[in-house]
């Protein structure tokens, strides 16, 4: 994976998901018990749970220094930032690293119901 491909996959899952990822402690987890994904773990191959420091190194081909730097900053994302400041957060670790933010659209949540009352036309016309 690229950088780019490292950074739209962090984003998206990041934006997507909306939550951190902690143990009932409030810790930040790789993987919670509950199933989310911190910045890091989302870069997991599914299933996978440990060893995950030395695997997804070798699985990202991290090399130098700039691919380091990227994973650090996505970790401090997760875990020093309030949610609501990940989309600036992300917004501005891309443009350090001269990639494309391209966020996920907005999602609605699965609770929400929504009424659209349009007034009908022939009730305010007159014959």
């Amino acid at each position: 994976m690229n950088h780019q491909q490292v950074f739209d996959k962090v984003a998206r899952h990041l934006l997507t998901q909306g939550e951190k990822a902690v143990d009932r402690h409030g810790n930040c987890q790789y993987l919670a018990d509950n199933g989310l994904k911190c910045a890091i773990g989302a870069l997991f191959p599914e299933g996978g749970r440990s060893l995950f420091h030395i695997k997804t190194i070798r699985f990202l081909n991290l090399q130098t220094n700039a691919d380091f730097m990227l994973l650090r900053e996505f970790k401090e994302i997760h875990d020093d930032m309030d949610c609501s400041k990940w989309h600036q957060a992300l917004k501005e670790v891309a443009k350090s690293h001269n990639l494309t933010f391209n966020p996920p659209p907005p999602s609605i949540p699965k609770d929400l119901h929504l009424e659209i009352h349009l007034p009908s036309l022939c009730a305010t016309e007159k014959a």
